[in-house]
């Protein structure tokens, strides 16, 4: 089923026996009206109040409609969809000139459900709303049985419920790896899973994610996982974050159910969270776990913004009440959701607990946990998370950045350079480029916070340049900008590793602030992931040295290639995502080259005892790397 209608619905002219008819097919996407207006003219009135909004009109043309005045509401709102209803029988000249009237979609009176759900599912895959930087929420059990899947969808529910008069919607994103729980507990048979969508790169696209996305309640849509595999198999982390990077154009909030994996995947999907919510039981193994993911996601990851939350608690429980493991766990205190068997009975009839038990005593647990992990913005919570108890900080210096600008024209040029020079954020020193093979020679020499990239370039093409540029620098931000506004190239591009794609015609300094802003603290997140800065560690310019003398077992080459990359780590030992993407670097090397390969297990042991932390010798003691190992050192 396709994603549910995010747009604010405008009726107008509509009889009372066709909007009764409408409501419910409505409902059936997630949709209702938010106004119904007399006339066209009350319409755009209504609309013109709330121009920050996506709008839907729908609008019943009677025989002597005026359809000029159509005309004039489609033209004051480009881009905003109008789906028009017309009387049984009307003739053919008449339907076409509401089409040319600016009308979408037309459908016939009296409405046929499979006839309007078929035009609206048109209406909601052509014309999305603007993108969304959403506010991304993770939850994450440390135990089995711990009941975190339910949580995030009661989570979800509550949070789409209290928030739909503000015109919000709610994405909750099943990221199990194992066979999920979501979709036996709602009821669904999705199109596509999120292990299909990340297990098959061609499905990662606006277009395919809105898809596989099915609305379980108005405000509320669903991605489920994996629920007729045990075992699905593995999947790419980097689709895994570009999934995750989709979403978040594609709601308000997006609540995340990370599985605890205990591994890097795991820990760098909750780093993309704006909050986080670690959820145990009352257990002496699951309240270990609890404080070792926690001190773990503080320590390495830096993540601060931690809610811990004990699900099913039973005060009475002897040793393990909240104020006694808030103590264990060294933390102010732990959130509660009481233990209630009607939970349970929700689950069974596919409902949200406050539709099946409104007077559940978790429900206001629940309440309290959702003003927590929603009661601020994405910036505000990572600002307050840096700051230092007692002291107030002052307003920041605009942050400096490196840009490479590849365009080939001129003008063009001048207008991102003037719209880059109005973002109060930041100041940016810009090096223009012409061509592919200027930008990427650019980028080889010298390092760069951000790459703005026209995808038509009169020498080279912006596909192929974005292409190498992401095997010199997989972090570094990439944003697109075109003047071919395509569902397939957009798809294309960010498949192919691009942060973004912004269309030249509706490019405004406030939607390109936010899509910068977005796409850099994506990078900062990942290079603090990484221990060390970025650009000081570039292992990608010696994976070609090391696929040939891989391919031509030759020894002494081999020792010489990693000498040279263990030369350019002097700054830090490479942290664990950096080994992992050397080793799939070569490794994706070497799967195109034929002959006999060195097994990725002993290419992942190689790398991780030369470069890893430093527990231990990296080398044999008195052992230089040059001429194949037989050298003493000095």
């Amino acid at each position: 089923m396709p994603q549910g209608v995010q747009h604010r619905i405008v009726c107008v002219g509509l009889d009372q026996d066709v909007l009764s008819a409408l409501t419910p097919l409505l409902r059936a996407r997630g949709g209702e009206a938010a106004v119904v207006c007399p006339d066209l003219g009350s319409a755009q009135s209504d609309a013109e109040s709330h121009a920050a909004e996506a709008h839907l009109f729908i609008v019943q043309v009677a025989p002597d409609l005026d359809l000029a005045r159509v005309a004039n509401l489609t033209t004051r709102f480009p881009g905003q969809p109008l789906l028009a209803l017309v009387a049984a029988g009307t003739d053919i000249p008449r339907v076409l000139a509401t089409q040319r009237a600016g009308a979408s979609q037309v459908v016939t009176l009296p409405l046929r459900e499979d006839d309007f759900l078929q035009a609206l599912d048109c209406l909601i895959l052509q014309f999305p709303p603007p993108p969304r930087d959403a506010h991304v929420l993770a939850v994450c059990g440390v135990s089995g049985g711990a009941g975190a899947t339910t949580l995030a969808l009661e989570l979800a529910y509550e949070i789409a419920h209290s928030a739909r008069s503000a015109r919000q919607n709610v994405l909750l994103v099943e990221l199990a790896r194992g066979m999920g729980t979501l979709a036996t507990y709602l009821d669904i048979t999705p199109n596509r899973t999120t292990h299909e969508l990340v297990r098959d790169s061609s499905h990662l696209s606006p277009a395919g994610v809105r898809q596989a996305i099915s609305t379980f309640a108005p405000g509320l849509d669903v991605l489920v996982g994996p629920y007729e595999e045990i075992t699905p198999g593995p999947v790419s982390s980097r689709n895994v974050f570009q999934l995750i990077e989709l979403c978040r154009k594609m709601a308000s909030v997006v609540l995340l159910d990370v599985p605890c994996t205990l591994d890097d995947l795991q820990f760098e999907t909750l780093t993309l969270a704006d909050q986080v919510a670690l959820v145990g039981v009352q257990s002496v193994s699951s309240i270990r776990t609890l404080k070792m993911v926690r001190e773990t996601l503080e320590r390495e990851q830096g993540i601060q913004n931690q809610t811990l939350v004990l699900n099913r608690y039973e005060p009475a429980v002897p040793g393990f009440s909240a104020e006694r493991i808030a103590e264990l766990l060294e933390v102010p205190e732990v959130f509660t959701v009481a233990h209630d068997l009607s939970v349970v009975a929700a689950q069974n009839h596919a409902k949200p607990l406050l539709v099946a038990a409104p007077h559940s005593p978790v429900i206001g647990d629940i309440r309290r946990l959702a003003a927590r992990l929603s009661g601020s913005s994405s910036s505000e919570s990572v600002d307050r998370s840096r700051q230092v108890p007692g002291k107030h900080p002052g307003p920041q210096p605009p942050r400096l950045l490196r840009v490479l600008h590849i365009e080939d024209d001129a003008f063009q040029q001048q207008v991102v350079a003037l719209r880059l020079g109005a973002i109060k954020e930041f100041s940016v020193s810009i090096t223009p480029a012409t061509s592919e093979v200027a930008a990427v020679a650019l980028f080889s020499r010298q390092p760069f916070d951000l790459v703005l990239l026209d995808y038509h370039l009169e020498q080279g093409n912006g596909l192929g340049c974005l292409r190498q540029l992401r095997v010199l620098d997989p972090v570094v931000p990439i944003l697109v900008i075109s003047g071919v506004d395509q569902p397939r190239i957009a798809a294309e591009l960010l498949t192919s590793g691009a942060d973004d794609f912004l269309s030249k015609e509706n490019l405004g300094g406030d939607q390109l602030a936010r899509s910068m802003t977005a796409a850099i603290t994506r990078a900062d997140a990942f290079e603090q992931r990484l221990g060390v800065p970025r650009q000081s560690v570039r292992p990608d310019t010696v994976v070609d040295r090391l696929r040939a003398t891989f391919s031509a077992a030759d020894l002494a080459e081999l020792m010489n290639s990693l000498f040279d990359l263990h030369q350019i780590s002097h700054t830090g030992r490479f942290g664990a995502a950096q080994i992992q993407l050397l080793v799939d670097l070569v490794c994706g090397e070497l799967d195109r080259t034929p002959g006999d390969v060195i097994p990725r297990r002993a290419i992942l042991s190689l790398f991780l005892r030369l470069f890893g932390p430093p527990t231990g010798r990296a080398v044999e003691p008195g052992v230089s790397f040059r001429d194949g190992g037989k050298e003493k050192a000095d």
